[in-house]
């Protein structure tokens, strides 16, 4: 799942910098992380963002069919081995 990591506080002191009173920054803030949170909700749903596959999920699967792979192959010249076939 996606996250998206919002620093209010930082958001909070930017705006006060700009004169925006600790109330009013504090209400932008919170509209601003639930619009945040909402558009990424929305391009969940619309995306199917969950189940898109990243480099990082290819690449770990193409880990685990190496060592299977490895693993089928041990297994199979043991059992050679063993019937005296290698």
């Amino acid at each position: 799942m996606s996250t998206i990591t919002f620093d209010t506080h930082e958001f909070v002191k930017r705006l006060q910098g700009a004169g925006f009173s600790v109330e009013q920054a504090e209400v932008l803030t919170e509209l601003q992380r639930d619009t945040v949170s909402n558009t990424l909700e929305q391009a969940r749903h619309d995306y199917a963002l969950d189940e898109i596959v990243s480099k990082r999920d290819l690449k770990e699967l193409d880990e685990l069919s190496f060592f299977s792979n490895v693993k089928c192959f041990r297994t199979k010249t043991l059992k050679q081995k063993t019937l005296g076939r290698g």
